[in-house]
């Protein structure tokens, strides 16, 4: 073996052992979007963004009352990705004179398919079954 080439293998072995080395930032970025559907829900303007242009479902409401959790693993095939989401529906609660609402568990968690896309540098939802 050359010493070029042993230089090269040593250089290749520590670059990928940096954070971060090979990984595809993606899921992370798809698990976002998703993690964020209840907040953005709470304004229509809000909502509609996180989706793809005319995707936005029309009763924003059921969707401000349940949390969503992407279950792993996410992955997109380029610029798609269909996502196990576990919905679990909530209720906002809270004791008197509370600034801050708190959603409380409230019915059975489901697992649904959703679908995004990404559009530009940004994923969006496509289909957000509850």
């Amino acid at each position: 073996m050359s010493a070029q080439f042993r230089c090269f293998v040593c250089i290749a072995i520590v670059a990928c052992l940096l954070p971060g080395c090979g990984t595809n930032p993606e899921p992370e970025r798809i698990r976002g979007v998703i993690t964020v559907v209840a907040d953005a829900a709470q304004e229509e303007e809000m909502f509609k963004s996180i989706f793809v242009s005319g995707s936005a479902p029309a009763d924003r409401e059921a969707y401000a009352t349940a949390s969503y959790s992407p279950v792993e693993p996410v992955t997109n095939q380029g610029s798609s990705a269909t996502v196990s989401v576990t919905v679990t529906p909530s209720r906002m609660g809270g004791a008197a004179g509370d600034n801050v609402a708190q959603k409380e568990p409230e019915g059975s968690p489901k697992t649904v398919q959703w679908t995004l896309e990404k559009v530009g540098e940004d994923w969006k939802i496509k289909s957000a079954p509850l």
